[in-house]
């Protein structure tokens, strides 16, 4: 009996869902693939189309993409998770203030 996953791989501009059949033989055959573009980057907060282009993205896969017991396997990028230590000095009270320091500093970081 074949098994089904869904792949969901998440780009900096882009995301692609495939449906995928393993067979008996450790075979693997691509039944279904889609892509869509973002028009901002994934992580960039001007960004508030990324769901509903990810939902569509997987909505538009055949329909057995959808029975529960198909295994989804999701790869996201780098940027989009990162943990990053920052000491100060001092830390304004201001939120906007706070927001653009640690902007700024965690950009200052990547460049190194």
């Amino acid at each position: 009996m074949a098994k089904m996953s869904m792949g969901l791989f998440l780009g900096r501009s882009f995301a692609e869902a495939a449906l995928i059949v393993r067979a008996q033989n450790d075979s693997y055959k691509r039944v279904s693939y889609k892509r869509k573009e973002f028009e901002t980057p994934l992580w960039d907060q001007e960004n508030t189309k990324a769901e509903a282009i990810i939902s569509a993205l997987v909505a538009s896969l055949p329909g057995k993409a959808k029975r529960a017991d198909v295994r989804v396997m999701v790869s996201l990028p780098d940027p989009l998770i990162r943990e990053t230590i920052l000491q100060f000095d001092s830390f304004p009270q201001n939120p906007r203030e706070a927001s653009d320091l640690v902007k700024w500093m965690t950009a200052a970081f990547d460049e190194v």
